[in-house]
């Protein structure tokens, strides 16, 4: 398959995705900060002075981007905060409050950043989690299989731990795009 194609088919069913969101009710995407523009510009920056991402592009600065505190962090093969995604797990489907960030440090190509929200409907007495995945702080190779789950809003059922394989994974269930997807590897004390 072309990558032309694969892109023109993300794009089609991206936008099918976010249309069904959109006409569901459920996305709240537009009320939430955005996550992009979080970059720290380390080089041919003074200290304390800082440019927009515009600017770092025209200047050919190197961006890196630096996790809030309260942000699940996965890089090196450790995670930062997990108590936080714990905590999130137990009480997401219940509430329209909760929420968290994940982001995962990929190294060079950079991070993927998902914002998940956990949503209640009194009315149908039913919850589940919002994921809004942002790819602007990623570069994918270009042998690289590009997956669905990151170019698209999704609207998942629940969060928990699945340790039934060699390596256990904290997932995401029943999304749009996927029955199940491994968010975070589930590493030993």
């Amino acid at each position: 398959m072309s990558i032309h194609y694969r892109k023109s088919a993300l794009s089609f069913f991206t936008s099918i995705s976010l249309s069904f969101l959109v006409l569901s009710g459920c996305s709240n995407a537009s009320s939430e900060p955005s996550s992009s523009n979080q970059f720290e510009y380390n080089n041919n920056v003074s200290e304390g002075e800082t440019i927009t991402e515009e600017q770092a592009k025209e200047e050919g600065v190197k961006s890196e981007y630096v996790p809030r505190e309260s942000d699940i962090v996965y890089k090196d093969n450790e995670i930062v905060n997990v108590h936080l995604l714990e905590e999130f797990m137990e009480i997401a489907g219940t509430d329209n409050e909760s929420k968290i960030r994940v982001v995962i440090d990929h190294s060079e190509k950079g991070v993927i950043v998902y914002s998940l929200y956990s949503r209640y409907n009194s009315s149908q007495n039913s919850g589940g989690i919002d994921v809004i995945p942002d790819m602007s702080n990623y570069t994918s190779s270009d042998d690289e299989v590009e997956h669905m789950f990151n170019y698209s809003p999704q609207q998942c059922e629940y969060l928990a731990k699945d340790d039934s394989g060699e390596q256990g994974y904290y997932k995401l269930f029943e999304c749009v795009t996927n029955w199940q997807f491994p968010l975070l590897p589930i590493l030993e004390d």
